[in-house]
């Protein structure tokens, strides 16, 4: 099997494109399985999930999830040189089964065949186990072409077991008990953090944001500790983590945590939420009466020269 070698690998771009968010376990992790599969990151032959799944506690986590798409398997079956192509059909509720799917009602199974020197294995999708339960749009405008992917994948499996052994799909994973936040993701560009005014450039860039103090309380929440504060402006690693946070609640248009929420998170705040968004706003009402008071200065103060002049 033709592997890449770490040259062969533009680790800051893909940290940049397509594993975004990785720390740096999760992107060697995700560099070694792209070197020992021979796979393409860049066209998407593999590539770094970022699922959601419930914790025992009930709370929601992301995690990171390295998955192959269904060209990638053909490729790693392919370089074997014992691939020998595959073949699918559909049924429906009846059990009769068709090389085509006709009906616009979702197909009740797929069953793809791999066939491997003079062998053939064969993989059978469900539709109540994959189909019925996935997510997105795609599910629901191709039915039978998703689960023929997933029919393809399991079949596969079977075939190469050496090379595809504990490699799944995300249209396999689409009907678990998870939730994908993003696959291969170009991020918001990253900008050039060496200001004391981090907070509100970010804010400036991730406008869903009202005002720091919302970004702040994001944070925290997602830390667990409402006790964080920010960084020193020297931090790079720690300002790189503010930015990857806010940038990820933004990709999933999140809410923005409302400040209110931090009191149900412990009785040992430094401060009181709801005081200090009563403080940002009056802030912001008082700049804006502020500039109100000037404006109206100045125009007193024309209209008086052009009275003088006549």
């Amino acid at each position: 099997m033709t592997t890449l070698s770490t040259s062969d690998l533009d680790m800051d771009l893909i940290k940049r494109t397509i594993a975004v968010g990785a720390t740096n376990d999760e992107l060697a992790l995700f560099a070694a399985q792209c070197r020992r599969t021979g796979l393409d990151p860049f066209a998407r032959q593999i590539n770094f999930v970022l699922r959601k799944s419930k914790a025992p506690n009930g709370d929601w986590v992301q995690k990171a999830t390295i998955m192959i798409s269904i060209d990638g398997a053909r490729l790693m079956a392919a370089r074997t040189g014992l691939y020998n192509g595959s073949d699918t059909m559909w049924c429906g509720d009846d059990g009769v089964w068709t090389d085509v799917w006709l009906t616009a009602s979702p197909p009740a199974a797929a069953k793809v065949s791999v066939s491997r020197g003079n062998g053939q294995f064969s993989g059978i999708a469900l539709w109540r186990e994959y189909g019925a339960p996935a997510f997105g749009p795609v599910w629901k405008n191709m039915p039978a072409h998703m689960l023929a992917k997933c029919a393809e994948m399991l079949a596969l499996r079977k075939a190469f077991p050496a090379e595809l052994s504990g490699l799944y799909s995300s249209d396999e994973m689409a009907q678990a008990d998870t939730q994908v936040v993003e696959a291969v993701q170009v991020p918001v560009p990253m900008i050039a953090l060496n200001k004391k005014d981090k907070p509100t450039r970010i804010c400036d860039k991730l406008t869903y944001y009202k005002h720091p103090a919302h970004l702040l309380a994001t944070i925290r929440k997602d830390q667990g500790d409402p006790a964080w504060d920010w960084p020193e402006d020297d931090d790079t690693d720690a300002w790189e983590y503010v930015w990857n946070t806010a940038k990820a609640h933004a990709s999933q248009k999140q809410e923005p945590v409302p400040l209110v929420e931090l009191e149900e998170l412990t009785d040992e705040l430094p401060f009181q939420p709801t005081a200090l968004q009563t403080s940002v706003d009056k802030q912001v009402q008082l700049m804006m009466e502020n500039a109100k008071k000037s404006t109206d200065l100045k125009n007193k103060s024309g209209g008086g020269r052009r009275q003088l002049s006549r």
